[in-house]
Order: C-alpha cells, then structure tokens, then sequence
C-alpha cells in the first residue's frame, strides 16, 4: 500500500489541503467518505438555516422602507394642502368728487360789501342789510334777509366751507318806484359779489336780462339769463314775483 493510501496521510491531506484529502478520502476508505457526506450535509443545513431568517430580516427591512416612504409621501402631501381658488374683484376707483362751486365769500362779507356798495351810491332808499335768519339744512344752510314787504333775498350757502353757492331775490313790486327799488338792490348784489364789475358791465347785464323797463305792467313775460366772467345772471318772471339770481358758472 502506497503512503499515500493510508488514513493518516488522508487525515493529514484534509487539514493540509482539503480537495486532495477529500479525494484521497472518497477512493481509498469508505467509512472515511460516509463521514465526509455526513459533515458536508450538515454544512449545508447548518448554511441554509443561517440563511433563511436573514431573509426574513432583508423583507421585513424592505417593507419596513416602504411603509415608511409612504408615511412620508403621505405627510408630505399633508404638508402641502391644495389652496383655494379665490377670485380677486378688481377694484374700481369712483371718480373725484367735483369741486363745490362758490362765490369765495361768506354771507357776512357779502353784507359788508352790499352795505358799503350801497354808501357810495349815496342812496336816499336805505337800502343795507343788518343781520341774517339762518336756516340750517341737511346739505346746505340757507341766509335770509327781508329788505321791505316787497322785497326778500335768500342766500344758499355751502355746509362745509360757509361761502355762498347762489344768491336769489324775491320781489314783487306794485309801482315803478318800488321796481326801480328792487332793480338797485339787484345791482348792489352784483356788485357785492363781484366787486370788478363796473356801470358798463351791469349796464349789459340788465339789457341781456331785458331788465329795461321801469313799470312793472311792461313785463309780461321774462326768462332771460346772462353770462359775465364767472357769473351767471338769471331774471324770471311769474304770477307777478320776479326772481333774480346769480350763482356761479
């Protein structure tokens, strides 16, 4: 029997080089080859057991991933809820109100300045005005001042800032010396609140307005307006009461 037939040196070739030992084992000592399928077969159970519940492990690991990244996915969408549609109106500015046109003057300068017109004519009528009935409106506030039993102003005058919006006498008259009465107040009102106008100016003004006559029965019929700078005239005529008023233009 060569040496190497024997079971030391098989024993010894496993451990030195194991495929030679292995070899040298399954031809020459059966007893030896049992042995070997018998260690190799628990190896191989020994290394599946190993392996199955590190798969098991490697699922559930995967799994565990997965439903983690779709708690994220779903808190994110959380994160970010859907914003509703909202339709902005456009805003539309409303124009500026316009300017309130006035005369610039308060009820009390126009009396001074009628009552001062009325000293330089140097009239023996008496014509001057001392105080004002006031009437307060929502809007406007009204002045009144009654010259004689013929003869009445009203004044209308803007609430926010007191200065004058128009200016109306109410007169009349049953004689031509009463009518020229009311005709000389209506001049001193034009001139009190335009103090610019000179005798040429409201010599038009009174022609404009057909306001030539000096008897009251030679008017039958009167609506007649005039325009001078920044003033408009008007004088009208009804069931015997003449209206003359200047309001701004």
């Amino acid at each position: 029997m060569k040496w190497y037939q024997k079971t030391w040196a098989a024993w010894f070739l496993l451990i030195l080089f194991w495929p030679v030992g292995v070899y040298l084992t399954c031809k020459y000592h059966p007893t030896g080859r049992k042995f070997l399928a018998g260690f190799f077969a628990l190896m191989i159970i020994g290394v599946a057991l190993s392996d199955k519940p590190n798969n098991k492990g490697s699922t559930s690991s995967s799994t565990s991933s997965v439903i983690q990244s779709t708690k994220n996915e779903s808190i994110e969408v959380k994160s970010e809820p859907a914003k509703p549609l909202v339709h902005e109106t456009p805003k539309i500015e409303s124009p500026a109100p316009e300017p309130v046109k006035t005369f610039g003057i308060t009820p009390y300068e126009f009396a001074d300045r009628f009552n001062q017109c009325s000293q330089e004519l140097n009239s023996s009528l008496g014509i001057y005005i001392d105080d004002f009935t006031f009437e307060s409106g929502p809007v406007n506030d009204v002045a009144r001042y009654k010259f004689n039993d013929y003869t009445e102003s009203v004044i209308t005058i803007d609430k926010n800032t007191d200065r004058i919006k128009n200016f109306v006498m109410l007169t009349s008259p049953s004689n031509p010396d009463a009518l020229i009465n009311s005709l000389i107040t209506y001049a001193l009102a034009m001139t009190a609140i335009n103090p610019d106008l000179d005798n040429d100016q409201r010599g038009n003004i009174f022609k404009n307005l057909d306001l030539v006559y000096s008897s009251p029965s030679a008017y039958t019929n009167l609506k007649r307006t005039a325009v001078n700078g920044n003033s408009r005239y008007m004088a009208t005529l009804s069931n015997g009461v003449f209206m003359f008023g200047i309001e701004p233009k």
